[in-house]
């Protein structure tokens, strides 16, 4: 992998992705759509069909292309011993 695929991906994964207005998820997806990004989008979000328009993964193993840059906008889970 090279620098190049940070600096100007080809493809992006979005973890996260959501249709709820307000969630960072929606906010991630919309401004890569708004900012006219020229490549292949695929949000992850395995409780979607669809988000904004865009077909959906459950999971990044479903993608069957070479993903660029991951972005990942998942609520952090606590571990509580």
């Amino acid at each position: 992998m090279s620098l190049e695929n940070l600096i100007s991906p080809s493809s992006i994964a979005v973890f996260g992705a959501s249709n709820r207005e307000g969630s960072v998820g929606n906010a991630v997806i919309t401004n890569i759509i708004l900012g006219k990004f020229t490549g292949k989008v695929f949000p992850i979000n395995p409780s979607s069909d669809t988000v904004l328009g865009l077909k959906c993964y459950k999971n990044i193993f479903d993608i069957k292309c070479e993903i660029d840059l991951a972005v990942i906008v998942t609520p952090r889970i606590l571990y509580l011993r």
